[in-house]
C-alpha cells in the first residue's frame, strides 16, 4: 500500500480529542469528512488520516523551574497509599546491549561453569 505523506496545516478550525485521550508516538487517528473528496461524490470527503510523530525532550532540556510551572498546569498527583507489602523501587535507564553482556557474565559465576553441569555421552 502506498502512503501519501505531507505536512498539513489545519486552518479550518481546531482539532480536538476526547478527554483523557493520550497521543503516543506513531499513533494513527482520523478526522471524519476532512480527507480527500470521494471518487463518485466530489462534494463529500473521506477520512483525513493523521499519524503523530511525537518528539519528547531529552533529559536536561527543560529547566527545573519550567518543569515546576508545567506541573502546576497539570491535575494534582493522586496520593499513593503505601501498604506494608509494597516495596519502593526506583525506575532507571535500561541498556539492552549491556544487559545481554551482563547476563552472559553472570552465567560464569555458577558452580559448574556456564550452562550448568556437563552432559556426558554414553558409549556403546
Amino acid at each position: 500500500k502506498q502512503w501519501y505523506q505531507r505536512r498539513v496545516a489545519i486552518t479550518a478550525g481546531i482539532v480536538q480529542s476526547f478527554i483523557g485521550d493520550i497521543i503516543k508516538p506513531r499513533d494513527v487517528k482520523c478526522i471524519m469528512s476532512e480527507g480527500m473528496p470521494l471518487l463518485r461524490d466530489p462534494f463529500s470527503k473521506g477520512k483525513l488520516i493523521v499519524q503523530f510523530n511525537v518528539e519528547f525532550p531529552e533529559k536536561g532540556d527543560i529547566p527545573s523551574a519550567t518543569l515546576q510551572q508545567i506541573e502546576t498546569l497539570l491535575p494534582p498527583r493522586e496520593p499513593i497509599e503505601k501498604k506494608p507489602e509494597m516495596e519502593e523501587v526506583m525506575l532507571s535507564d535500561y541498556d539492552a546491549s549491556a544487559s545481554a553482556h551482563q547476563a552472559y557474565a553472570d552465567d560464569s559465576d555458577d558452580e559448574n561453569g556456564p550452562g550448568g553441569p556437563g552432559v556426558q555421552c554414553r558409549t556403546q
